[in-house]
């Protein structure tokens, strides 16, 4: 009879462990601004896609950072960020976040590079709240500036227009 009962409850307890791991995810959501791995022209989100994220941690991290920058899980989306990129120092204060990478930020340029900042700057200020960020790498210069600021305002990467009204009748 004790067998039985033990057969039961260890039944019950795989029953309930299964269940809990298809449950919805829990903790706090975050969006992770990535690049989208197929640009659509007119769309609502043009080149910047967001991923949803769960944790149970509260305050941004440099953990938290760090994986975000490892890159997306959805295989739709890709990384805006050079292979090998971490972070060194991530400061928060009341009007600016300022973060350091490590020097492979500095190999990017153009619009690669305004992708990935941007891609940052949505991030951290979904997770903090504080629409301004200071990026900067460890030991070189960005695009030969020492850091570079992003803030919600200075980012123009939307492309909700159909038609570019330049070619109202398209372009062959």
């Amino acid at each position: 009879m004790k067998r039985l009962i033990t057969f039961i409850v260890v039944i019950i307890l795989l029953i309930t462990a299964a269940s809990c791991s298809n449950s919805p995810k829990s903790g706090r959501s975050v969006q992770f601004y990535y690049c989208s791995g197929k640009i659509e022209h007119g769309s609502e989100s043009g080149v910047i896609v967001s991923e949803t994220r769960y944790f149970t941690e509260v305050e941004i991290s440099s953990k938290i950072i760090t994986e975000y920058i490892s890159g997306p899980k959805n295989e739709a989306l890709r990384s805006p960020f050079p292979a090998g990129l971490t972070v060194k120092d991530l400061k928060l204060g009341s009007a600016r976040v300022e973060i350091i990478l490590s020097d492979h930020i500095a190999s990017q340029s153009g619009i690669d590079l305004t992708i990935a900042c941007a891609c940052i700057q949505k991030t951290i200020e979904d997770l903090t709240g504080i629409d301004s960020v200071q990026i900067s790498a460890e030991n070189e210069k960005i695009n030969n500036q020492d850091v570079i600021i992003m803030e919600y305002d200075s980012i123009l990467l939307e492309d909700n227009e159909i038609v570019n009204p330049a070619y109202p009748d398209g372009v062959s």
